[in-house]
């Protein structure tokens, strides 16, 4: 697709309350549903979006995670005004397959799920807990960037939202339709966000012991079409498994932990949530969250 046609599509779609600096986030405010819920939630919160970004952000913005909740304050850069000077000054037409692995994304998606889930949180008091917490959180926004694919059905959309996620896949979306059309956005939400839980718990696949725990946890019965759902699942662990390990490992050590990752989460979280109201609560109210978006 030419770069021209996507700038067009992203002027067409600028209005009040959108980025309007921020590649695609006015279309995807207007044609995704999971993106525009979660926008307008964390602006109901006091969050600020500022593209005055901070040197630390620049250099290491995994680890700024907590400063963005504090301050509330989520950042983005400005990746349209250089776009449309490029693509103004060049002598030929530019493809979107030209600058899009060199384009800085930005991330409001993400941080802004984060900012969503706090608030839905609570203050845990050991360890185990505080990790789940935690996990979850990251669980959400996992689940949120997934869920928006629902909706990316036109090219233009993909490529938007493949430029405001940490990471999309689209080969799922016909599975992930089917399974909301039958079985409700609530109830496959709460799949989907406990299917990541147990990839950030540093699992390498889903055991068929664990899919039906999963399973009885989100609250539906076993379907026949259970194979839809073990391909649903399996896009939790495409996650890089490098980067789920270190995260949980800075979370650790950012907080005064020694201990290792492996015996930080060797605890059975499925029995945890089973047994705790509170991160039962937690799980549930978030994925009825996004459930009331009517996706």
């Amino acid at each position: 697709m030419k770069l021209s046609v996507l700038l067009a599509k992203h002027d067409e779609a600028i209005s009040n309350g959108c980025l309007k600096l921020s590649l695609g986030d006015g279309y995807l405010l207007q044609h995704n549903k999971v993106f525009r819920r979660i926008r307008q939630k964390a602006l109901s919160l006091g969050f600020v979006y500022s593209d005055d970004i901070n040197p630390d952000y620049i250099a290491f913005p995994m680890g700024q995670l907590e400063k963005i909740l504090n301050t509330k304050t989520i950042p983005y850069v400005n990746n349209v005004t250089t776009l449309k000077n490029l693509n103004q000054h060049s002598k030929t037409p530019l493809e979107w397959d030209h600058i899009v692995d060199n384009l800085k994304p930005n991330y409001v998606f993400h941080e802004s799920s984060h900012a969503v889930a706090r608030s839905f949180s609570f203050k845990a008091t050991d360890l185990p807990r505080q990790l789940m917490v935690m996990l979850i959180e990251e669980s959400f926004a996992n689940t949120c960037e997934f869920f928006a694919i629902a909706d990316a059905q036109e090219m233009t959309h993909k490529l938007f939202l493949e430029v405001n996620s940490y990471f999309t896949v689209f080969e799922d979306r016909t599975n992930l339709k089917k399974a909301l059309e039958k079985h409700g956005s609530t109830s496959v939400f709460k799949f989907m966000l406990l299917c990541y839980l147990h990839s950030n718990f540093l699992n390498d696949r889903l055991h068929e012991n664990d899919f039906k725990k999963i399973f009885e946890l989100s609250r539906f019965e076993l379907p026949s079409e259970a194979h839809v759902f073990k391909n649903l699942a399996q896009n939790a662990f495409a996650l890089n498994a490098r980067f789920r390990y270190t995260t949980t490992e800075m979370y650790l050590r950012l907080n005064g932990l020694e201990a290792s990752v492996k015996q930080a989460l060797s605890f059975d979280y499925l029995k945890l949530i089973k047994t705790d109201t509170n991160l039962n609560d937690l799980i549930s109210n978030l994925s009825l969250f996004i459930g009331d978006s009517d996706v």
